[in-house]
Parts: C-alpha cells; sequence; structure tokens
C-alpha cells in the first residue's frame, strides 16, 4: 500500500470532502479499530481503487512543533488541512489517485507530498 498526502491552505471541511467525493461515485466505509473508528471512502474498483481518509486534521500528518516548522518551511505557506490518499501497487491505481490528489490540491489550493509513494514533493516514476 502506498500513499499521497495533500497539504492545503484552504480549509478542507468534511461536508465539502464528502460532497466532491460523492461526485466521483466514491463510497464511504467505517472500520472499527482498537484506536477508534476509521472512515474512508473507497474511490474506483479492481485495479484501479484509492482511499482517502475522511479525517483532514493535520495531526494525521504533523505530529509536534518541529514536524510543522519543518513543513511549513517545505510547503511555503501554514497548512489548513491534510488529505491522505492509500492506493495499490498498480499503476492504475497510481493513475486514480494522483488524479484525486491534483483535483483536490486545485480546489483547496494545496500542494502533494508524494513521499509515501516513491516520490518526495515531486511525482513518482511509473513502474
Amino acid at each position: 500500500m502506498r500513499n499521497v498526502g495533500i497539504f492545503t491552505r484552504d480549509c478542507v471541511e468534511l461536508d465539502a470532502l464528502e460532497a466532491f467525493l460523492a461526485e466521483r461515485n466514491a463510497v464511504v466505509d467505517e472500520t472499527v479499530t482498537s484506536l477508534g473508528t476509521l472512515s474512508s471512502a473507497l474511490l474506483g474498483s479492481g485495479d484501479a481503487t484509492a482511499w482517502v481518509a475522511l479525517d483532514t486534521s493535520l495531526s494525521q500528518a504533523v505530529f509536534d512543533a518541529n514536524d510543522l516548522q519543518s513543513l511549513r518551511t517545505q510547503l511555503g505557506f501554514d497548512p489548513k488541512s491534510h488529505v491522505d490518499i492509500h492506493f495499490s501497487s498498480t499503476d492504475a491505481s497510481l493513475v486514480l489517485a494522483m488524479t484525486i490528489a491534483g483535483e483536490i490540491a486545485a480546489r483547496w489550493n494545496g500542494r502533494i507530498d508524494y513521499s509515501g509513494a516513491g516520490g518526495s514533493w515531486d511525482p513518482p516514476q511509473r513502474r
């Protein structure tokens, strides 16, 4: 499983993210874990699937004040939200995740972090 994260200048409200994903035929799924309930939206099917986490808080990606300061420096702005997208190892899933990440970044004025997908602040290479 790989992931990309989108750090946004504008606050991503949950209802707005859910509406954005519903327009793309996403199916919301809840998984109960020992840490609580995790909500995500499943996009696509078969070889082209991606899961968008429905928790947009920075605490999902930033763990302390030093992380936040480093992130602000790298981004060049003070992030308001973080959207995490997980996807499988297929090229079709990579394309779907990159498409959705680009749309989220455009909609909420964000920057994509590709480090969880084999890149950095630049897109990863296709396999």
